[in-house]
């Protein structure tokens, strides 16, 4: 048995990824090359050259495809993103300019990939990887097979909330009852009830709505302040009547909404500009954006919004018969709680304890960086022997069967029917009793390595210390 020690953090999100490490004691969060950005867009393109763009590029050519749609051409969809929605599902992906189908694994482990490439002077292969703490078992199985298509050899899962809580330094501290981990991002929204008890965090409860983010915020923006300010200086009647056109304007116009919204978690105001006009209204007449947007106005169409992220919070403790004087503290998590409105929000309604210690954006992956830095991998490593010769030496295929059915029940073989094949040449085989514990061991490693790795079989191949075999 060998440990090893992780290289990095990975937080995947549904908008956006990073990675992170721990250098010279400290987190790092390791930076887009090309962009220099903490974040990586989770989006993915592919151009008609067949040329894959990950990341911000994709980016950009998600936004001219929401643009061009106002010409009523047939685009062609060649650019993904919030695929992490729909993991762990037969969903697929057709580009057309690939002429093929991708899964939302395939997906996801470019973006892996990506967010590997950023480091320079190392070759990651093992990752601690963040995932959201209702995350179901087809979902987290799903996330693993993206790792190993993103090149990792090694890797375990950490729910969302607890490395949010270690990235705020919770496991350091002596809570004496609970807290709340409040993540609100472009995306999603999700809140849990965390606790410790021994040393040892745990989730008491998580709740949220995959569809309740930022983008709700931008489109309320959009639609109940930008959109009526120009309709005042813009006939705009035909454009609102024409859903295509309609659903074009939104699409141009929420880049301006989220620039908004972010200004506004600081000031008091601020002013959009486009420089070049967006369209034309129903006149002919180059509509131009110069408006200005009050804090006031926007909590007027934001708080709502807020409002239903605060009741989903306080609905989880009704359900867990918990009070608000037990919650000790709210650890903020997502680009949205910067929000000064929706801090002062919770507040007001939840309790005044609001840590703010750290980037809420960054926090995921600071946790993810800290527990890999801490937490140790035991792994198997033997060399490739023929089952043959583990059966000839007279090992009970029923004992073979017996000893791995708990275990064939609830790990995740990669290949099911290649397990079977194994056990019934385990079978035909077999025919003696057992005569060293040793060799049984060695056999039912055999035979786990094989139902992981069947094209490399047991020679470089790892296994977790569950499997328990020596």
């Amino acid at each position: 048995m060998k440990k090893i020690k992780f290289d990095c953090g990975i937080y995947l999100g549904i908008a956006e990824s990073m990675i992170s490490r721990i250098e010279e004691g400290k987190v790092k969060i390791i930076k887009s090359k090309t962009y220099n950005q903490n974040s990586t867009p989770t989006c993915i393109s592919f151009n008609m050259k067949s040329t894959m763009f990950v990341g911000q590029n994709a980016l950009k050519q998600k936004k001219r495809d929401e643009i061009w749609t106002r010409y009523f051409k047939s685009y062609d969809i060649n650019t993904f993103s919030e695929f992490l929605r729909t993991i762990g599902t037969d969903t697929q992906y057709f580009s057309n300019n690939m002429k093929r189908s991708y899964s939302s694994e395939e997906l996801l482990g470019y973006i892996i990939k990506e967010l590997r490439s950023y480091v320079d002077d190392d070759e990651i292969e093992s990752a601690i990887i963040t995932i959201p703490a209702k995350f179901k078992q087809n979902e987290m199985n799903a996330v693993k097979r993206a790792a190993e298509l993103g090149g990792l050899r090694y890797f375990e899962l950490l729910q969302e909330p607890i490395a949010v809580s270690l990235a705020y330094g919770a496991d350091k501290r002596t809570h004496q009852g609970y807290w709340f981990v409040f993540h609100f991002d472009e995306t999603s929204f999700n809140v849990s009830i965390l606790t410790q008890d021994d040393g040892s965090m745990d989730i008491v409860d998580t709740a949220g709505d995959k569809y309740l983010g930022g983008i709700n915020l931008d489109n309320a923006i959009v639609d109940d302040i930008i959109i009526p300010q120009l309709k005042q200086c813009y006939s705009f009647d035909g454009i609102m009547d024409d859903e295509a056109f309609k659903q074009a304007i939104r699409n141009k116009l929420k880049w301006y909404a989220k620039e908004t919204r972010e200004a506004l978690n600081q000031y008091e105001k601020f002013g959009i500009c486009s420089g070049d006009p967006i369209g034309q209204d129903d006149e002919g007449i180059d509509i131009d954006l110069d408006l200005r947007i009050s804090l006031k106005e926007f909590e007027i169409v934001s708080e709502p919004i807020f409002q239903r992220a605060i009741d989903i919070a306080m609905n989880l403790l009704v359900k867990n018969r918990l009070l608000t004087e037990k919650i000790q503290c709210i650890y903020l998590s997502g680009s949205v709680t910067l929000s000064q409105t929706l801090q002062r929000m919770l507040k007001s309604q939840v309790i005044p304890t609001l840590d703010t210690s750290i980037d809420p954006i960054t926090a995921p992956a600071i946790g993810a960086a800290l527990y890999s830095s801490v937490h140790e991998k035991s792994i198997y490593l033997k060399q490739n022997v023929p089952i043959e010769k583990f059966v000839s030496a007279g090992i009970k295929a029923r004992i073979v069967i017996e000893t791995l059915r708990d275990e064939y029940a609830c790990y995740q073989w990669k290949d099911s029917q290649r397990a079977n094949e194994l056990l019934s040449h385990c079978i035909e085989m077999s025919g003696q009793p057992v005569v060293d514990d040793s060799v049984q061991n060695d056999l039912l490693f055999h035979i786990y390595s094989q139902m992981i790795n069947p094209d490399q079989g047991v020679a470089g191949t790892y296994m977790e210390a569950k499997i328990n075999c020596n």
